[in-house]
């Protein structure tokens, strides 16, 4: 940013017009939210700041061409260009205004260029308007980080893509193949690069949902359980297979992006770094169903990795805590299996009245609570 901020005032020192700011990245990679809004908060009313998503041509033009709203044809960049040229000469322009909520444009809106027009969105340096910018920018994301930031995004806010399995789904199947089509390569028309990769430790927690578990090794039967006052609410068998970005990442962040097979349905996870905790297992976590051909979309972003947990599940209800039975554990990896027993499986209340809860099953099931395991099964 302070760079940015440099060259903008050295090249307002020297020029009678305004300085053409334009900023390109990602979906997800913080271009919008990390670098133009943060620009124009530090120029203030020195800014002027236009998306490039108002110069949509409508989906109803977008459907007839056969695209998507990630490809260039969905933006009138022609029009752009000539408006770019316009206020460098200190023209005002009538700018249209896109409506997300009925995907065209609603009408247009009069701009008075000022002192520096900061232009942001996909194609901010496509070849044809990159040569009308004085400054240009590309902010940089792995696709992991754009990925999770994307589905974060849509998750907490009211849109179409607030169901996360069709987030997930456009972004595996639409927004990463576009992007490596038609966002990455205009990198290379970048004055400057800002590289602002996903920091799971703080930017997990956007996830809103915290996971506190703990296991323990047991050897129960179902009779044990009903006479512990222990009731079965449900079971299934369970597949869990790994995922990693295709550059390894996880092994420095200790991030999970998992997908269980259970019945017939399809479970993805994202698990983000273990939270420092001596009682549980912690971490921000994504959960939602996805289907076969989401799972097959992910290969754009994550590469399947030799390792699979497989299991039979029981969930039961003591006095209104919920934990779960695995039986027959074992972990397939690199071609071998390992046994790894039988477990309970119980998040940590938050209450005191909960602790007194698990503190009972705990008792009355002969479990010491201090064999706590705190490893998920891929770690063992």
């Amino acid at each position: 940013m302070k760079s940015v901020l440099e060259r903008i005032r050295a090249l307002g020192s020297k020029s009678k017009g305004p300085v053409i700011v334009e900023i390109a990245g990602g979906s997800g990679s913080g271009k919008t939210t990390k670098v133009a809004s943060r620009l124009k908060e530090k120029l203030k009313d020195k800014a002027q700041l236009i998306s490039i998503d108002d110069y949509i041509v409508g989906l109803k033009r977008v459907n007839t061409l056969g695209i998507n709203l990630d490809h260039p044809a969905s933006v009138d960049l022609d029009l752009l260009k000539d408006h770019l040229r316009l206020m460098k000469f200190g023209k005002q322009i009538d700018k249209p205004v896109y409506a997300f909520a009925t995907g065209e444009r609603a009408g247009s809106e009069r701009v008075t260029p000022k002192k520096v027009i900061i232009i942001e969105g996909l194609f901010a340096l496509n070849k044809k308007v990159a040569g009308e910018g004085d400054i240009r920018v590309f902010v940089d994301a792995g696709s992991h980080g754009r990925t999770i930031r994307r589905l974060i995004r849509d998750i907490n806010r009211p849109n179409l893509f607030s169901n996360p399995q069709l987030s997930m789904q456009y972004m595996t199947g639409v927004v990463e193949p576009m992007y490596k089509e038609h966002v990455a390569p205009t990198k290379g028309n970048a004055d400057l690069v800002i590289e602002n990769d996903y920091n799971p430790q703080r930017e997990a927690e956007s996830t809103g949902i915290l996971e506190s578990q703990r296991k323990y090794k047991v050897s129960i039967g179902a009779e044990t359980l009903r006479k512990a006052g222990a009731s079965i609410i449900a079971s299934s068998n369970q597949a869990d297979r790994y995922y990693a970005p295709h550059d390894g990442s996880f092994s420095n962040t200790g991030e999970i992006i998992r997908v269980r097979k259970e019945n017939k349905r399809i479970i993805f996870a994202y698990k983000g770094p273990k939270n420092p905790s001596r009682v549980a297992v912690e971490r921000n976590k994504l959960e939602f169903e996805i289907d076969e051909k989401t799972e097959q979309g992910m290969a754009s972003v994550y590469a399947l990795q030799p390792k699979i947990i497989a299991k039979d599940r029981a969930v039961y209800s003591y006095r209104g805590l919920i934990f779960s039975i695995d039986t027959d554990v074992c972990k397939t990896e690199n071609g071998g299996v390992t046994e790894l027993g039988n477990f309970l499986e119980v998040p940590v209340p938050k209450s005191k009245e909960g602790l007194a809860v698990l503190a009972s099953l705990l008792k009355v099931l002969g479990i010491d609570e201090s064999a706590k395991i705190l490893k998920s099964y891929d770690e063992m």
